[in-house]
């Protein structure tokens, strides 16, 4: 099987303490981390205004990824996303670093 880096991160509409919304921010964290495998949430997701933060993020990243909605934000899907690269089999471990 394969191993792959799996993380989690809540990027919180992907603003930061400076209150601007930068999904570039969020993609250059999650390129450090390194991981395979990434669940987002607090993901704004495509609406009205254009594509979401995750289509950014994986873009940046040469990711796929899919958003998971749980609600709708100012008319922009709203939820958990995940961007992955393309693994095939994964054998699961734990690494509690």
């Amino acid at each position: 099987g394969v191993e792959a880096r799996i993380a989690t991160y809540n990027i919180h509409r992907c603003r930061g303490m400076d209150g601007r919304t930068r999904p570039d921010r969020i993609a250059s964290v999650l390129r450090r981390i390194d991981a395979d495998v990434v669940a987002l949430q607090e993901v704004v997701g495509a609406g009205p205004r254009g594509g979401g933060h995750a289509e950014a993020i994986g873009a940046a990243l040469g990711m796929g990824w899919v958003m998971t909605p749980a609600r709708l934000l100012r008319g922009h899907q709203f939820g958990n996303a995940e961007v992955a690269v393309e693994l095939g089999e994964v054998a699961v471990t734990s690494d509690s670093r």
